[in-house]
């Protein structure tokens, strides 16, 4: 079935594929210029989430979300890759809520020889079915016209928490929020190749 687009309609959906091509890019330089190292600096993750709060600043105010901490660890890892990891989560958090200010509360676990993190928002949750496939490249639950979007947050996120060493997984329940957890351990453990 062929389907014809208007001219001024083409031009704007190339527009839109490279303007995606250039975030995607964008997006996977840490992995490619890399060749798989993290700096394996410490570094405070209440630093990286201040620098992350204020990148969000005009999302957290238009959305009228409030985004709580516990305190924090620092940490063993790359500062900008995690700012990246914080950044995306709480994103999620506040960009899937509807009908309501979003909440986003961070909090942390010391636990053997791990550091675990909880995300936890007030959003629009999911079922579980869809778990798994969210850390996906390109996988969305949603259409673009509900929420915007490439697809890729999540599937980057994974992507720096096993090069830290750790896992990242989900808990929510649809229509009362979703919970992320990642770890990071608390030693580093070499690099770790993409």
């Amino acid at each position: 079935m062929a389907w014809t687009i208007a001219p001024s309609q083409r031009r704007e959906r190339l527009y839109v594929i490279a303007c995606e091509q250039q975030w995607v890019k964008w997006e996977l330089r840490p992995w490619t210029d890399g060749v798989g190292e993290i700096s394996g600096l410490i570094v405070s993750t209440e630093v990286i989430l201040s620098q992350v709060l204020a990148d969000l600043k005009v999302a957290i105010a238009e959305s009228q979300a409030v985004v709580t901490h516990d305190p924090l660890p620092t940490v063993i890892g790359d500062e900008i890759q995690l700012i990246q990891l914080f950044q995306n989560l709480i994103g999620n958090g506040i960009k899937f809520c509807q009908d309501k200010p979003p909440r986003v509360h961070i909090s942390t676990e010391q636990k053997q020889k791990e550091w675990v993190f909880e995300v936890r928002d007030n959003g629009i949750g999911m079922e579980s079915e869809f778990f798994e496939r969210i850390f996906t490249i390109f996988q969305r639950l949603h259409s673009r016209t509900e929420y915007p979007g490439t697809g890729i947050g999540l599937a980057v996120c994974k992507k720096i928490v096993e090069r830290h060493g750790g896992q990242i997984w989900v808990e929510s329940t649809l229509g009362e929020g979703t919970t992320f957890y990642f770890s990071i351990p608390q030693e580093r453990q070499g690099s770790h190749e993409v």
